[in-house]
């Protein structure tokens, strides 16, 4: 017959004297393995090293992972899971990044999801992005108001905003350009400035490059619908 040893809660206290890592704990932190409490005064979370280091004020972060989360000092409501997820991050608000390198080098800016390895990882100021997908958005560094859904979808895109990408690979040329919707495997996959266009299914608008199309219907030679039947 085994026998199972109790669970040990570990003070703060005690981590400090012993691990230079955990300096930035105070007395009342509980650290892991407590299987209870993981949770400092202000209900931020960190397993990881070096994991909420630089924390003052910042209030309901989970930050899981190596090197996840070094560099926030207020702030708050960020989610950050996998090795260097948000490690610039400073004083931005309400992110998730799960995957390694999601949102890496972001500081400041609020509000943006990063699901993948490399997803969203040059971003340093902008908003409100979504990015889903292996490197998806991964070059964007201003841009604010995209939405990138699929593997490499706009992997090139730096500051451009308010597009939508669908499907693996779909505006994954775009570099600058604004308000263009491609849904579908490489839709839009050359566009690279052009702006205000809409493209639906696989390889939809494939080959245009730097045109712009009024954003309504009806069909123009530069808004393509393409509605998949099968």
């Amino acid at each position: 017959m085994s026998i199972q040893s109790p669970m040990k809660e570990l003070d703060a206290q005690l981590m400090r004297s012993n691990y230079a890592i955990f300096d930035h704990l105070t007395a009342n932190d509980v650290v892991f393995p407590t299987g209870l409490n993981p949770c400092d005064d202000n209900e931020n979370i960190y397993m990881g090293s070096n994991n909420g280091q630089a924390l003052t004020t910042g209030t309901g972060n989970v930050m899981i992972g190596c090197a996840s989360g070094t560099a926030i000092t207020t702030g708050s409501n960020n989610t950050l899971v996998g090795t260097d997820t948000g490690i610039a991050l400073t004083t931005g608000i309400s992110n998730v990044a799960v995957g390694k390198d999601a949102l890496k080098a972001a500081t400041t800016g609020g509000s943006n999801v990063a699901i993948g390895l490399g997803a969203l990882d040059a971003l340093t100021t902008a908003s409100n992005n979504v990015a889903v997908g292996l490197n998806s958005l991964g070059a964007a560094t201003t841009g604010a108001n995209n939405v990138a859904v699929g593997s490499g979808a706009m992997v090139l895109a730096t500051t451009a905003a308010g597009n939508v990408a669908v499907g693996m690979a779909a505006l994954d040329a775009l570099t600058t350009a604004a308000d263009n919707v491609a849904i579908g495997l490489n839709a839009l996959g050359a566009a690279t400035t052009g702006a205000n266009n809409v493209a639906v299914g696989s390889g939809a608008m494939a080959v245009a490059t730097t045109g712009a199309g009024p954003p309504r219907v009806p069909v123009t030679s530069q808004l393509e619908w393409r509605l998949l039947t099968h």
